[in-house]
């Protein structure tokens, strides 16, 4: 369990630094911090009202490496959009040995459909499926965003909803 401890401070530590160092958050703006324990570890979150993602960097001087820390420690993380404006980082730190990451690696984050991008992998509730094509449609006076997979299947989703998908890593 102190194996999961000390992961679990770190990566706390590297987001909550991020936030402070690198969000434009207006004045009285606040960060928030969330964490629930999950089968097998914990997921830690940090909420700022930037709305950019984050990427990892490229290491210099003393900078650029607290997501890349991240990604070693956690299983997974990512960006999702949260209530209101900004983001919440997050990454699922999990006890040593317990568990693996069915993504086939990368960044897992929350993104709006319009963003989705050919070679991303958008996760549903126990699938993963690349994406092969992207493209605006309006049916019935709605906007909608079809995404279209390998082997043929597509989604229709309304254009102002959110997906999550794996970006980076292998397929």
């Amino acid at each position: 369990m102190a194996a999961l401890e000390d992961s679990a401070a770190t990566v706390l530590s590297e987001l909550l630094t991020n936030a402070v160092v690198h969000a434009r958050v207006p004045a009285g703006g606040q960060i928030v911090t969330r964490f629930r324990r999950e089968a097998g570890g914990v997921r830690i979150a940090v909420e700022d009202a930037d709305g950019r993602v984050p990427e990892p960097g490229v290491p210099h001087g003393e900078g650029g490496r607290g997501l890349v820390v991240v990604a070693a420690l956690a299983r997974r993380w990512g960006v999702s959009p949260r209530d209101g404006v900004g983001k919440s980082v997050w990454a699922l730190v999990a006890v040593p040995g317990q568990g693996g990451d069915d993504e086939g690696g990368g960044v897992r984050i929350r993104v709006w459909v319009q963003r989705v991008l050919v070679g991303d992998r958008v996760v549903g509730d126990g699938w993963v499926r690349e994406v092969v094509g992207v493209r605006e449609d309006r049916a019935d006076g709605r906007a909608e965003v079809v995404v279209g997979f390998r082997g043929g299947a597509e989604l229709r989703v309304h254009a102002g909803s959110a997906v999550d998908v794996v970006r980076g890593g292998s397929w």
